[in-house]
């Protein structure tokens, strides 16, 4: 089974709801409403042998990571993060250094989005590290769900993509082509994947400000998550090439690999941007407003439309965008 199929199978089973559940399985967050708060709760792991190596990163950088990915669903629902439960598993002969840089890097990204470690489990884990992370985070009176995208929003996202997927393969692969690569754009891509920095106070102002009619963060890489948002909505979209964020990083190491850099922009996974869509009547105040409070520079990258389907314009010609993201469960994985 995919992946996407095995989400569905458990959203069908638990499909009834439960007193104070908003929104369940199919977002980024579930809400719940508890008396006059609401809460958002989400999950995410860290999983030796899948998600990194420990040849390959820095104890420190994992804490931080670990933690991070999951602030990055709080945010993209508009939402302040406040408390953290930890599972983790650990082999028995893990040497107690790297356990105390792990934990300092996870108090470092905790303390700087003013999280507390609540509680957790511990285990003995055989075959590697488990990080599993859950996240409590507080609502403010406006929560962006995946499925407010309405045809005329453009779509923006919030930096550069594609890093992460060029990062994880210098880091990984046997014999990458480092060699036509300087050491800065490396350092770069390699950061970017291992230390990915969650637009936490970037998704409370849009979603405060009326901003984000419909939000997603991308972690399985744009195309993937952008079907996400339009299936959700009952919408679709279109995205034009030329208008895909690209770093001059990326530019200069996807053809070492062979590739092209909007391939990896929109196919590449864990980027941990924002994507979201803006009704017509905040397009054009949006830019300056973002760059004023957070001195960042947005980018727009199409618009929603209504026909259900989702396309990539490159030079007045269109095709079918294929939702390729990372599949836990593929062949390929």
């Amino acid at each position: 089974m995919k992946e996407a199929e095995i989400v569905a199978s458990f959203q069908r089973l638990f499909a009834r709801q439960a007193p104070g559940l908003v929104q369940g399985i199919g977002d980024d967050c579930a809400v719940i409403r508890a008396g006059r708060a609401t809460w958002l709760v989400t999950t995410d792991s860290q999983v030796e042998g899948v998600h990194f190596r420990r040849e390959t990163t820095t104890p420190r950088r994992l804490g931080r990571k670990c933690l991070a990915v999951n602030l990055s669903d709080i945010a993209a629902m508009g939402g302040r993060p406040r408390y953290a439960f930890l599972s983790l598993g650990l082999p028995p002969d893990l040497p107690r250094v790297f356990l105390t840089s792990l934990r300092r890097g996870l108090r470092e990204e905790a303390e700087r989005y003013g999280v507390a470690l609540a509680g957790g489990d511990t285990h003995r884990s055989p075959g590697g590290i488990s990080l599993g992370l859950t996240v409590i985070g507080e609502a403010g009176s406006r929560i962006a769900y995946r499925s407010g995208a309405r045809p005329g929003d453009a779509l923006f996202v919030s930096g550069f993509l594609g890093q992460a997927a060029a990062g994880l393969k210098l880091s990984t692969e046997p014999n990458n082509p480092v060699g036509g690569l300087s050491p800065a754009y490396r350092r770069e891509l390699v950061a970017a994947h291992q230390c990915p920095r969650p637009q936490v106070e970037l998704g409370q102002f849009l979603v405060r400000r009326g901003y984000a009619r419909a939000m997603i963060d991308l972690s399985d890489g744009l195309a993937s998550d952008l079907g996400h948002l339009c299936r959700a909505g009952g919408v679709g979209a279109r995205v034009y090439s030329e208008s895909l964020p690209l770093s001059p990083a990326l530019r200069a190491a996807a053809p070492l690999w062979g590739s092209s850099p909007e391939e990896m922009a929109l196919q590449g996974g864990e980027d941990y941007q924002l994507l979201w869509a803006v009704p017509p009547a905040l397009q054009e105040s949006l830019p300056a407003q973002v760059k004023r409070h957070f001195g960042l520079v947005l980018f727009r990258i199409g618009e929603i439309i209504p026909q259900k389907r989702v396309l990539l314009k490159t030079s007045g010609r269109s095709r079918l965008l294929r939702f390729r993201g990372y599949d836990h469960f593929a062949a390929q994985a």
